[in-house]
């Protein structure tokens, strides 16, 4: 099924990377890790096409690799139009779970902002709702909310920035599956800082002290 243009693409390369997983012999185990389908629909009226993102986790002997596969499908048939073979130290699962352990400063830090933020917005919450402040709930939709977003990929490291994102709580964490990395995320509690800091002029001016009410007193013959 492979297309002529990635064999010729690949050459001696692509075999030497082959023959490195597939020297250890049979597979133990093949799983299918991850699956993703495109579908291409073109303006002119032309014949769809299909494009399958298939990712295989193969456990040997005494190795393990993940093998990706695109694979498209239109009015010719269907043929791999992409192939990838890469070793790697142990199983998914165990390269991206969640530890601490060999992680750097950086990952401390961001695991604890992830954690204290959204606790300082819920601590935040509870004191505008029992603050006597103009329009209560407005701030606290508006401090339920991060601003930005901060990623973190939890295996590789890899950090990414979005300056357009809210986040409710101010952080959140991601894992398409178990054999995926975890990507942390958290934005700056903007609302809530700025509420802390604006409080005592939000609350409502003094309404006048109510007007005496006249008693009347018996009058004596």
């Amino acid at each position: 099924m492979l297309d002529p243009a990635v064999t010729a693409q690949a050459g001696a390369k692509g075999l030497s990377q082959l023959h490195g997983v597939v020297d250890h012999g049979d597979p133990i185990a093949v799983e299918l890790v991850g699956a993703n389908v495109v579908f291409f629909k073109p303006w002119g009226g032309s014949a769809s096409k299909r494009q399958s993102n298939l990712t295989y986790q193969l456990q040997f002997q005494n190795a393990w690799a993940v093998a990706a596969f695109l694979v498209e499908t239109g009015p010719t048939g269907r043929h791999i139009s992409g192939a990838n073979f890469q070793p790697v130290g142990d199983s998914l699962q165990v390269l991206n779970r969640f530890t601490f352990k060999n992680k750097s400063a950086a990952h401390h830090l961001f695991f604890f902002a992830c954690v204290l933020i959204p606790l300082f917005i819920i601590a935040t919450i509870v004191i505008c709702f029992r603050s006597r402040v103009r329009r209560r709930w407005l701030w606290i939709i508006f401090i339920a909310f991060g601003v930005m977003q901060f990623q973190l990929n939890w295996t590789t490291g890899q950090t990414a920035f979005r300056p357009i994102s809210v986040l409710l709580l101010g952080a959140s964490f991601f894992r398409a599956s178990s054999y995926a990395p975890i990507v942390f995320s958290f934005g700056i509690p903007v609302g809530a800082i700025i509420f802390l800091a604006v409080r005592r002029r939000l609350r409502p001016k003094d309404e006048p002290p109510p007007l005496p009410t006249a008693t009347g007193s018996p009058s004596s013959i």
